[in-house]
Formats: C-alpha cells, sequence, structure tokens
C-alpha cells in the first residue's frame, strides 16, 4: 500500500496519508515518465521534458543520502502527523514498493490559517484553515537502484552526503581551473575550500572553450579589467593571488565580466545576473 510520509525539518518522519490510494490522492504522486536518462556530471543546463539526470549509489551513499527515509513496511511504525508539524515540512515523499518519489516543501506551499472572500453565487466569506499545497510533483525518484533528479541545486538538502558526490565530480574541473597560471595559490586555497556553488560555476567556465585561462594573452586581458576595479583581490607579479572562496566568488565575475562602467554618470558597477542577447533581425524593408 502507497503512503505519503513526511520529513521535517529535525529530520523526523511522520505519516501523513497511511493509505495514498484512496480517491483524491491516488492519481497525485506518479512515477514520472522517463525518455532520457543522463549520468549526472554537472548541473550546467536545463532538461527538457522527458529527460531526468541519474546517479549509481554504493550501498555506503544509498545509507547515507536515503537511510533517513523510510520504506513502506516501516512507515507503518510511525507517527501521525500533528497540526503542529505543517510548517516544518521539508519534503514529502510517496513510498510504495522499494519506490520512493520525493517533493520538496519550500515557504511558498505552506499557507496559514486565512479568511477569503468566495465568490459564487454571491459573495461569502470562507475560512480556509492551515494548509500545504500537494503539488505531486516529483523532484527525485529512487526506482531501487538508481536516484533520479532534474536539478541538483534544488534537491541537495534532501540528501545529506550529495554533496560528497558533487564534489568529486566537480574535482577535475576545479583543480584544472585552480592550475591556471593566472592564479597564485596561497597555502590556505585548496579545492576542498571552494563551494559547491562555485564548483558548478567553475565547471561551467572549463567547459566554456572562449574562455583559456592557460593562454597568456587570454589572462593578461582578465588581469587588466581586473585592476580597472576595486574588487579587493591582491594582484602581484600578474597573477591573482587565490586565498578562500570569497576570492574564488569575485574570480568567478570578473571570468564572466560582470564588471562595467556607466556611460553617463561613469560609476563602476556589477552585475548581479547577465543573460546573452540573441542576435536581433534586421527587419525588412517595404
Amino acid at each position: 500500500m502507497k503512503k505519503i510520509i513526511a520529513k521535517l525539518k529535525n529530520d523526523q518522519n511522520v505519516t501523513v496519508f497511511p493509505d495514498a490510494e484512496i480517491e483524491g490522492l491516488k492519481d497525485v504522486y506518479k512515477i514520472p515518465k522517463i525518455t532520457l536518462a543522463i549520468p549526472f556530471e554537472v548541473d550546467t543546463r536545463a532538461l527538457a521534458e522527458g529527460e531526468w539526470y541519474f546517479v549509481v549509489l554504493t550501498e555506503e551513499e544509498k545509507e547515507e543520502m536515503l537511510g533517513g527515509y523510510v520504506s513502506e513496511s516501516s512507515g507503518a511504525l510511525l507517527d501521525m502527523i500533528s497540526p503542529d508539524h505543517y510548517t516544518e515540512i521539508k519534503a514529502l515523499y510517496a513510498v510504495g514498493g522499494v519506490e520512493i518519489l520525493f517533493t520538496k516543501v519550500t515557504s511558498r506551499q505552506v499557507a496559514r490559517s486565512q479568511k477569503y472572500i468566495a465568490f459564487n453565487e454571491k459573495p461569502e466569506v470562507v475560512q480556509q484553515g492551515n494548509t500545504l499545497v500537494l503539488t505531486g510533483q516529483v523532484d527525485a525518484y529512487w526506482n531501487g537502484s538508481l536516484l533520479y533528479f532534474k536539478k541538483f541545486t534544488f534537491i541537495r538538502s534532501l540528501f545529506p552526503g550529495i554533496h560528497k558526490m558533487y564534489k568529486q565530480i566537480t574535482e577535475e574541473g576545479t583543480n584544472a581551473f585552480l592550475s591556471s597560471p593566472m592564479f597564485e595559490l596561497q597555502a590556505e586555497m585548496s579545492s576542498d575550500v571552494i563551494g559547491l556553488g562555485n564548483r558548478r560555476k567553475i565547471v561551467s567556465i572549463v567547459l566554456d572553450k572562449t574562455i583559456d585561462l592557460n593562454d597568456p594573452m587570454t589572462y593578461g586581458k582578465y588581469l587588466t579589467y581586473a585592476m580597472q576595479y576595486d574588487l579587493g583581490l591582491e594582484i602581484e607579479s600578474g597573477k591573482i593571488a587565490l586565498i578562500n572562496n570569497t576570492d574564488i566568488g569575485k574570480v568567478i565575475s570578473l571570468l564572466s565580466e560582470k564588471f562595467y562602467t556607466t556611460e553617463v554618470t561613469g560609476e563602476k558597477r556589477e552585475i548581479r545576473t547577465s543573460r546573452k542577447l540573441a542576435p536581433v533581425k534586421k527587419k525588412q524593408g517595404k
């Protein structure tokens, strides 16, 4: 019998619905239709409909990542969820057989008790209790042997230990980045101190064939660019000193060319987000 269980922020598991096959629930959680499964390397692109990443877990990784969740059989021993728990839910998951369907719960899905005006035949005031939106969206899927997901940055908080796998996957690209002659690594700096977010960006830079950090002409241009702005980076003898993860973040912004000077006021600014503009098609003359 399929059950729906909640994992709380304190990692306690509580039963929400002991029978998820009842009317109104039986069609909520369905096994995703996976048309293409891609071995997870790094979360650098949005997947198309039906595409999923997957990872193969060792027994140790399985225990570390999935050991905090319960199976269909052991779920019978859990306490039922109480009204006080609804704001403490960090994930809902449906278990049936060996399969587990995971949904991450965000603050947007939680609504406190409120009054509304309902416009039916005539306006009337209705009272809604504390609620949690049941999307039924599957963010990760364990089929008994493989863990599927679409976005690592979204599900990483659900699986303790998955960050270790991510570090292993990004280690080669991170070390290639740090070995550039553009940098001087201080004693405190190694790949171990680089955060997961910066690792993802580093791998994107390494994969970008337009940025060759081993080419003296290329990194010379970046050094000139860096010296135009007060970034708090130490630059000596044609190298940027890397001390900590903060320096890495600044260098990533530098390589992404996020610093600019305004045309009119001459202010020096940093762009927080950016996207490449597509070429504009010229209008055809009449």
